[in-house]
């Protein structure tokens, strides 16, 4: 967790999610929920901080409504309370579909998705893990269905362990793109700076603070069942 407290008074704090905010059951405690609710009574801006998608965070029971969510590893900041987002980072789907055909002449037999906050593109045989939401569309090739301009995540999916070929993932790409890896399933390919610390950076300048402190401690998600 961070927080800074600035000379005109504004206050940040921020929270990562699953492994910190979220307790051993995947929910926020009850403790956890009056923590949040008083830091936000109180005026502190709450940023949640997650790899997440936007839509496995705004159903989750006891976030602040006025809560700031960073999610996607940084690609969107969205804000709870006006249903906004705040902030994208974000590829051109011209540059997605060159990454892709690099993936197809390397490696044939890979399988791709794509996240777009709320939706999520999926070819066929890309597999998920049963607690994951189902996805919007699938298609033969991700290529069919990608009438968008912009694309939050690519995502890779190879055979074996996702930690066994992110090395190689990342070799393989320039670097323009981050490739980060956050369960054993399938890695992530976003656009260059999208990550968890850029984007509560970008919160904090918004809030009028000149620099971030941090200080980590021990989850208060854990407390309170």
């Amino acid at each position: 967790m961070s927080t800074k407290l600035c000379a005109d008074e504004v206050t940040v704090v921020a929270t990562d999610l699953d492994g910190t905010l979220l307790n051993s059951h995947g929910t926020v405690s009850p403790y956890s929920r009056g923590v949040l609710a008083a830091l936000n009574e109180a005026g502190f801006t709450v940023v949640i901080m997650t790899a997440r998608p936007l839509r496995d965070v705004v159903g989750l029971y006891g976030l602040p409504e006025g809560a700031l969510v960073a999610c996607g590893n940084g690609t969107l900041i969205h804000d709870r309370s006006s249903d906004f987002d705040l902030h994208r980072n974000y590829m051109t789907v011209r540059k997605v579909k060159e990454v892709i055909d690099d993936l197809r002449r390397i490696t044939p037999e890979v399988r791709l998705g794509g996240e777009l906050n709320p939706q999520l593109f999926l070819e066929d045989g890309f597999l998920l893990p049963e607690s994951a939401e189902p996805p919007t569309e699938t298609a033969q090739r991700l290529e069919a269905i990608l009438d968008v301009p912009e694309l939050a995540k690519l995502i890779v999916q190879l055979p074996g362990c996702a930690t066994e070929y992110l090395r190689t993932l990342r070799s393989r790409l320039p670097t323009t793109f981050e490739v980060t890896c956050s369960s054993d399933w399938f890695c992530e390919i976003t656009a260059s700076g999208a990550n968890k610390a850029e984007a509560l950076k970008l919160v904090v300048l918004a809030r009028g603070c000149t620099e971030v402190i941090s200080a980590t401690f021990k989850s208060v998600g854990v407390r309170g069942g």
